[in-house]
């Protein structure tokens, strides 16, 4: 049995077992597998964007909004945001601790999912019976809503 490598010489192996004799030569070329799947890949992966995606694109916007999402994709940031908030003794440092989990956030995740972990730390807050760290952080989510 005969199999041509990449740069087209052909090399002799030993026949694969149960094959004969009789059996046609075989091509088989690495780099070109490799390369038929990087470019087979690469194409199932540049898929056009149509409605299925468009769609795909609007539920994730909504679930992103949504409380449960952001609970399991910022439960650390929410634990700890609303620890630090809660033990705060004063109206000043409640205000600085505030700022200080905000400015976080926007620094790890941006502002695109802020409205909704506002939300969720409000109500994180509300369940430690942190009721006044709670109407101040739901009021500056109503504040950032009205810029918008």
């Amino acid at each position: 049995m005969r199999i041509e490598s990449a740069n087209d010489q052909t090399e002799r192996v030993a026949p694969a077992h149960g094959a004969g004799r009789d059996d046609p030569p075989r091509t088989d070329t690495g780099s070109n597998r490799t390369a038929r799947t990087a470019v087979a890949n690469a194409a199932a992966r540049a898929r056009p964007i149509d409605d299925e995606t468009m769609n795909h694109a609007r539920k994730r916007s909504r679930r992103a909004s949504s409380p449960a999402w952001c609970e399991d994709h910022y439960g650390l940031q929410l634990a700890r945001g609303s620890s630090h908030i809660a033990s705060t003794l004063t109206p000043a440092t409640r205000a600085s601790a505030i700022a200080e989990v905000i400015e976080e956030f926007e620094t790890l995740f941006g502002l695109d999912d802020l409205p909704s972990f506002l939300q969720a730390l409000a109500q994180r807050l509300e369940n430690r019976g942190a009721h006044e760290a709670s109407a101040e952080v739901a009021e500056i989510l109503r504040r950032a809503m009205r810029k918008r």
